[in-house]
């Protein structure tokens, strides 16, 4: 099953950008997990069996609260989480 990393780069802390991707992860039905990080950007690990929909998913990522400057991914190691729920986590050093 596809997983991407996902890094959002702008004005994206402390303006709700992280329950924007939990809402976001219903209509993309996308699991994974997403956080802050201490160079205040947002990071994620978005999982689905479809391609194209984690596709749809990182660019809706561009219309989220605050400004975002940059969404960048690349493929995510591992394997899909069970939990079929986007979950947001703590706070991680870049």
């Amino acid at each position: 099953m596809p997983g991407w990393v996902i890094r959002v780069h702008g004005r994206v802390q402390g303006v709700g950008f992280r329950s924007f991707v939990q809402r976001s992860d219903k209509r993309y039905a996308v699991r994974g997990e997403v956080w802050n990080r201490t160079d205040a950007s947002v990071e994620m690990v978005a999982w689905h069996e479809h391609e194209v929909v984690l596709g749809g998913f990182k660019n809706a990522l561009w219309s989220g609260p605050g400004r975002v400057d940059g969404v960048f991914s690349r493929e995510a190691p591992g394997e899909m989480p069970e939990d079929e729920v986007m979950r947001v986590g703590e706070t991680r050093v870049e």
